[in-house]
């Protein structure tokens, strides 16, 4: 199966007020197939926002190459990688960041505001397509004061999907719930990526989350760990949710004339 991610040998540090180099990332090699899920688990400081950061395009590594859908992104220019990220990649994170003055449906539709342009009116179909698709038909027109902490990341996936990523990265995206809203949470996460062939890269430190995903890659001390690797070690919990059996989910809601915004 075609490779979505395929990260090789990546490394990345920060420069100390005397001057030295401290490595954060060593070496890290991470492939996840079309369509896949995949955990990046580990503790606070383990370098795992970095290397989402290196995933997402918003840093560059000092070694090492990554491609993304099968587009080599070691020598392009940050416009043409700003480019690469609004059309790839799809973004959840742990504080939702959702715009306080928008309502629902303009958080969602956000992400056509850069990059390649479309008729308004499958914009509009499109969001609210995905805000069917993650339980929140009726909330277009609500402020985002009105929503429970576990709705707001639901907006969140789907303004994540709108554009049909390729690409998922959720950073600690059950961080700022509780258990229960965090499980229903994932479920949705992992039933809508799967119904938009998304592939999916989860930053946690919970193996409950983790174990609901494909695999799970261990990130310890700047290095990463692949799954064959790790045979055995695998912290048992109860699963959240499974990315490879979707539940519930009759997937993309409809394709307004045909054209695909």
């Amino acid at each position: 199966m075609p490779l979505a991610v395929h990260a090789q040998g990546l490394s990345a540090g920060v420069k100390l007020p005397s001057g030295e180099r401290m490595t954060i990332l060593k070496d890290a090699t991470l492939r996840v197939p079309e369509g896949g899920s995949a955990a990046i688990a580990g503790r606070s400081g383990s370098g795992k926002t970095t290397l989402l950061t290196l995933l997402g395009l918003m840093g560059r590594p000092d070694r090492g190459d990554l491609v993304l859908a099968g587009r080599p992104t070691a020598h392009i220019s940050d416009a043409d990688a700003a480019v690469l990220r609004n059309e790839l990649i799809g973004f959840v994170f742990q504080s939702f960041s959702l715009i306080d003055s928008h309502d629902v449906l303009e958080n969602v539709e956000l992400p056509y505001t850069y990059g390649r342009r479309c008729r308004r009116r499958l914009i509009r179909q499109r969001a609210l397509d995905m805000l069917e698709l993650v339980g929140l038909a009726g909330f277009a027109h609500r402020r985002v004061a009105q929503l429970s902490g576990g709705e707001q990341q639901r907006v969140a996936i789907a303004r994540a999907l709108v554009r049909r990523p390729k690409i998922i990265l959720a950073d600690e995206p059950t961080g700022s719930l509780d258990i229960e809203t965090g499980s229903h949470v994932m479920r949705i996460l992992c039933e809508a990526a799967a119904a938009e062939g998304s592939c999916l890269i989860v930053v946690t430190h919970d193996p409950a989350v983790a174990a609901g995903l494909d695999e799970t890659w261990e990130l310890r001390d700047g290095s990463l760990t692949p799954p064959e690797d790790r045979a055995g070690q695998r912290a048992e919990a109860s699963p959240v949710a499974s990315c490879a059996e979707p539940q519930g989910s009759d997937g993309f809601l409809g394709d307004p004339d045909g054209t695909r915004p």
